[in-house]
């Protein structure tokens, strides 16, 4: 069972209308929306889509007469030069300076420019030029167009709804459509085709993901998630149809957005990630959502963030001028609770402040996952922790190189820190059991950690289609779809959660992310008292007392560690971790990193980026591959151990070190009293991992006192 059946209170599944062209559209309000099956899926409640007549008249793409109105009243104060600047000089940007202006020119310039962008960039230019280009010009633009179209509906191999690539080509492919219907065939039958498509995207964001995040991480939601946004708002603005009012996925993306951001204006760098910061892509769909749900904290983040690249590049600056609407009212985004669990992905986002700079501002920031397996770039990191405070303190490495060309040799996987390190359970700060004689298969070496799941045997094991049945996967025609294959794809559970503005708890459950010959459990509670401390209670059951068990926490820079083992200390930037180690009491701590072994791997030195050795490349702004990892070992060979961590947060160059009292153990529990600046905590935690109590005080006042809870509490509705 996935936590997304299990969540408390939290609202999910379809709600869509359709309105005939020309209708006024309703408040963007969702309405209450059914409980889902458990396991997070409905099977058969994919909910048809039939697209509506797309109106005569150009432009059509996300364009309509209260639109332009807005557009040219916001143009009509600019000097022409600076209204350039603004929209950027490619074709659509052009294109639109014509609407806001009437100067025809400007669409000649943009004809001039046809091929220098993405495909939609001629698409837009034939719709929002429509009346501006000479005949001649318009079947130019129609013949490059045309075959591109034939040429996606062809590609079988394309369209899938768990994957970027579908949902990026029913962008290319509907925006195309929607400017040339009614002057070529292929535009209505693209049309159709792209019915049961989007029928099936749309179920996969709102039935899976209707908390607003994407299965491949915050990078691939750029090109899945934000894609489809565009894609049915342009055909909402062609149609008049209300395609997604009632939306949970894109009501919800711009939570999503902020809660990912850290500090120091870089994001959540789980999973595939070459670019892990605030960037233009977040911009683009914080405008789309803004206008089209009238989002106030989503407009207050757009007008109060100004981090350097969170900026629209040349080819998307004309999304300012389209979609920002001052007259959307602005809420202070700071009023945001500071902690959020986003149940598809089971991830836990949590921070001491909203400040966001290009530089660490001083608060913290934490992230916890443990979720189901979404395919290609989702990582093995079930139970896995960041931390970011003043610098990056624990933190994913290793390094997205693109060695997908790899997949199917053996040998040169062999060769790839992607597959080997980066995508692994190594290269992340959770728990290795390692059983000597495992096999992982593909080339890959053995890591110690959670099960390989991109491949079963020699075939692709991903979730394809949510319910359509049709995607042609290795298996078979629709034997990847989500909703006929419940539980192929769980590999962990959140099983409690909660947050104050004290303190947020969360367990997950990642047992079954291993082999089930390996591990019987493996628990992990973490307890993040604001603004500083972390506790971190791990049990860890192997099916053989001589399977290795490694805590691995990874840091930038190398770490400092006691010569009896009893505690570690982390500096980067401005920040320090100082970890004390209470379990095992027979512990033994090393650390691994350095030149030449910053990604080792069973012996293998794997070598990242630049010194990739299949496809190197240099790192972009944000990437942070680390060099070094702690290593946290029982000191003797048994089935079952307990992991006990205390980590207080601070900043570079300080002595403070949390104080460990009255450490305690029965036939049941461990507890322990911990001090540090005003707080004391006093915490007892079942050696079954099942329930914990707290007794808080804060400069001598009780803020808490009793059992946290053993479910997942939702977190408070945000208007």
């Amino acid at each position: 069972m996935s936590v997304r059946g299990a969540v408390v209170g939290l609202a999910c599944g379809l709600a869509f209308g359709g309105l005939a062209a020309g209708t006024a559209r309703p408040p963007a309000v969702a309405p209450a929306a059914p409980r889902l099956a458990e396991g997070g899926f409905a099977p058969g409640n994919v909910a048809p889509l039939a697209i509506g007549a797309v109106r005569p008249a150009h432009p059509r793409i996300w364009l309509d007469g209260e639109a332009l109105s807005r557009i040219r009243a916001r143009a009509a104060g600019m000097p022409r030069a600076e209204l350039r600047r603004f929209v950027g000089e490619t074709a659509p940007g052009l294109a639109l300076a014509w609407l806001a202006t009437g100067d025809a020119s400007l669409c000649a310039e943009g004809f001039a420019k046809r091929d220098a962008g993405p495909p939609h960039h001629v698409a837009l230019l034939y719709d929002w030029c429509h009346d501006a280009l000479a005949p001649d010009a318009r079947a130019t633009l129609r013949a490059g167009m045309v075959p591109r179209m034939v040429s996606a509906m062809d590609n079988g191999r394309l369209w899938r709804s768990f994957h970027n690539a579908g949902h990026a080509a029913a962008f290319q492919l509907t925006v195309a459509a929607l400017a040339l219907h009614g002057e070529e065939p292929e535009a209505e039958r693209a049309l159709r085709f792209l019915e049961p498509e989007l029928a099936d995207m749309r179920a996969t964001l709102d039935q899976v993901f209707s908390d607003g995040a994407w299965g491949e991480g915050v990078d691939y939601a750029r090109h899945a998630s934000h894609e489809s946004l565009r894609t049915f708002l342009a055909l909402e603005s062609a149609t008049g149809q209300d395609l997604i009012g009632g939306s949970p996925h894109f009501r919800n993306v711009a939570k999503y957005i902020l809660y990912v951001t850290k500090p120091n204006g870089l994001v959540f760098p789980g999973d595939d990630d070459d670019f892990p910061y605030l960037s233009g892509w977040e911009r683009m769909a914080l405008l789309m959502v803004a206008s089209r749900y009238r989002d106030p904290h989503a407009a207050d983040f757009l007008a109060r963030v100004n981090t350097e690249r969170f900026a629209l590049p040349e080819r998307d600056r004309f999304s300012e001028l389209l979609w920002a609407d001052p007259s959307i009212p602005s809420r202070p985004f700071t009023e945001l609770p500071l902690a959020r669990f986003f149940p598809s992905k089971g991830l836990l986002l949590a921070r001491t402040g909203w400040r966001i700079a290009d530089r660490p501002t001083g608060d913290a920031w934490l992230a916890f996952t443990n979720g189901d397996y979404f395919g290609d770039h989702d990582h093995l990191d079930v139970n896995a922790l960041q931390i970011h405070a003043g610098g990056e303190l624990a933190i994913d490495s290793g390094r997205y190189d693109d060695d997908w060309a790899e997949a199917g040799k053996p040998d040169r996987i062999a060769r790839s820190q992607f597959f080997n390190y980066y995508q692994r359970t190594i290269a992340h700060n959770s728990m290795l059991v390692r059983d000597p004689a495992e096999e992982f298969g593909h080339g890959l070496v053995n890591d110690g950690g959670q099960r390989h799941l991109l491949w079963r045997g020699g075939k692709r094991n991903v979730p394809e289609d949510y319910a359509q049945g049709s995607f042609p996967s290795d298996e078979g025609r629709g034997a990847c779809d989500w909703v006929t294959n419940p539980g192929r794809w769980e590999r962990g559970d959140v099983t409690a959660y909660v947050a104050t503005p004290d303190l947020v708890f969360v367990r997950g459950d990642g047992t079954r992310a291993y082999a089930d010959h390996k591990v019987s459990a493996f628990v992990r509670e973490l307890l993040f008292v604001r603004p500083r401390l972390v506790v971190v209670f791990d049990r860890v059951v192997a099916k053989e007392a001589s399977f290795a068990k490694t805590w691995l926490l990874h840091t930038v820079d190398e770490p400092r560690l006691a010569e009896d083992g009893s505690w570690f200390e982390v500096e980067e930037g401005q920040g320090r971790l100082f970890g004390a180690v209470v379990l095992p009491r027979d512990h033994r701590l090393g650390k691994v990193g350095g030149k030449g072994s910053e990604h080792l791997v069973a012996g293998v030195p794997y070598r990242a980026g630049p010194a990739s050795e299949l496809h190197p490349s240099d790192l972009h702004h944000g990437e942070i591959p680390g060099a070094w990892r702690i290593e946290e070992t029982p000191g003797a060979a048994r089935a079952e151990d307990h992991f006990l961590n205390v980590m207080l947060l601070g900043e570079a160059g300080g002595k403070e070190r949390p104080a460990i009292e009255d450490v305690a153990e029965d036939a049941a529990s461990f507890a322990l009293t911990i001090r540090a600046g005003g707080q004391v905590l006093r915490l007892r935690f079942a050696k079954d991992a099942r329930a914990t109590s707290l007794r808080f005080e804060q400069s001598g006042a009780v803020r808490f006192d009793g059992p946290l809870p053993g479910r997942v509490v939702a977190d408070a509705p945000v208007e």
